[in-house]
This record gives C-alpha cells, structure tokens and sequence, in this order.
C-alpha cells in the first residue's frame, strides 16, 4: 500500500513538470513586470515600469519596461487574436511592419505572448536570455 501511494505520488509529480508546473501566464503589461521581476536572479536590478511609447506602425501605444541593460517596449492589445493579426504584419527580419521600413539603432527582436507584443532593439546575450525564458522565442528580429 506505502509502495503504491509512493508511486502515485511520484506520477504526479512527474506529471505536474511535464506540464510545467506552475508557470505564469504572461498576458498583459503586469504579468510581465511580475514574470521578469521573478526571472531576475539580481534584487538590486529589479525591472522598472516606464512611460508610454508609440511607434508609428502599431496600433496601440506601447509602454516601456527598463531593464539593466535597456529597454523594452511592449504593446498590450484587447485579446490574443488583435495581438497576433498585429505581429502578422511584422516581417521576419523585423526590419519593417506593414508598409513601414524601420532603420534601428542595434537588431530589433519581436516576442508575443498571448496579448502583448514585446519589442527589445539590441545585442545583450542576457536580455536575450531573460526574454525567450519569459516570453518563449522571438517571432521577429534578428
């Protein structure tokens, strides 16, 4: 009986892993703030919310996260659906959105995650990191 209950109770648990457990959904600005704030290993660098921010090929207006190596920029949409019929018209390069060519300053990276769009322009292996563990892999950007 001891043996059995052991058995059931290392199924579950095996069970709960490869259904990753007890990740958070991130979904809109705050999750995000939260998501990057836990995946922070260092208390003195937590992340900080920012102002607003528009850019001319988006629909919405985006809001800044500052990070110790930069910012990001993110774009919190009504639902996951107008999220992703907006990143549809990001190119794959991330060099142009739409009918819009952008010159940026360092390689752009688009991640999504159900209804926000997620913009980081630069090269930190770190940020990099950080965003494909919170967010998963960019769908744009170099």
């Amino acid at each position: 009986m001891i043996k059995r209950l052991f058995l059931i109770l290392v199924l579950l648990t095996l069970l709960a892993v490869a259904s990753g457990g007890c990740t958070k959904t991130v979904d809109n600005y705050d999750s995000l703030v939260d998501s990057l704030n836990d995946a922070i290993d260092n208390p003195y660098a937590p992340v900080q919310p920012g102002g607003e921010v528009e850019q001319p090929f988006f629909d919405m207006k985006g809001r800044i996260i500052s990070l110790e190596r930069g910012d990001i920029q993110v774009f919190e949409y009504p639902d996951a659906a107008a999220a992703a019929a907006q990143a549809a018209e990001v190119s794959p390069d991330g060099y142009s959105v739409g009918n819009t060519q952008i010159s940026w300053i360092d390689p752009p990276h688009f991640y999504r995650s159900a209804r926000i769009i997620v913009i980081y322009v630069g090269s930190h292996d770190g940020t990099l990191a950080l965003l494909e563990d919170v967010l998963g892999p960019q769908f744009a950007g170099g």
